[in-house]
């Protein structure tokens, strides 16, 4: 069977963690969805201010 969580998120608290928990639950599939600017402490002024939440949700 197939178990798709098709947004989550990953808090800085968690972080792989909340995946373990999910797998270990019986989901299967996720789609990994950034969060908002202000979670990263980050406030844009410009759409290039958006890469550094970018590389922050990648790097997790």
């Amino acid at each position: 069977m197939i178990i798709t969580d098709d947004h989550m998120h990953l808090y800085n608290h968690l972080k792989l963690k909340a995946l373990e928990q999910f797998r270990d639950a019986g989901g299967t599939h996720v789609f990994l969805v950034n969060l908002l600017c202000h979670h990263y402490g980050i406030r844009p002024t410009s759409g290039k201010d958006f890469r550094e939440v970018f590389e922050r949700h990648l790097s997790l």
